[in-house]
């Protein structure tokens, strides 16, 4: 009989295999990908990103259509945050990010 917390490791694991894109996840019709998984993959990319971290974005993720909204230091971060969003699966990025403090 396993652990609670063996079972609990195995899963954790497997969530990030998923969330990392390594594990084929089913698709809801020809090529679609799940909003939630999109919006996870996403949120994790850019909260890696040492510069935009520790800023408050709010993504979006909708029929395959990315929405990044929030306060960003310069117009580099910006486009930055807008290339890194557009991953496999997202159809378009609408970058609302505002530069300033």
């Amino acid at each position: 009989m396993r652990s609670r917390k063996g079972v609990h490791r195995q899963v954790d694991q497997a969530r990030r295999r998923i969330l990392m894109g390594i594990v084929a996840v089913p698709a809801f019709g020809a090529g679609a990908v799940d909003d939630g998984l999109l919006h996870d993959r996403i949120n994790r990319k850019l909260n890696n990103n040492p510069s935009l971290r520790i800023r408050a974005l709010k993504v979006q993720v909708a029929d395959g259509v990315v929405t990044i909204e929030g306060t960003v230091r310069s117009a580099k971060l910006k486009s930055r945050a807008g290339r890194m969003a557009s991953i496999k699966g997202i159809k378009r990025v609408v970058n609302k990010l505002v530069v300033g403090n």
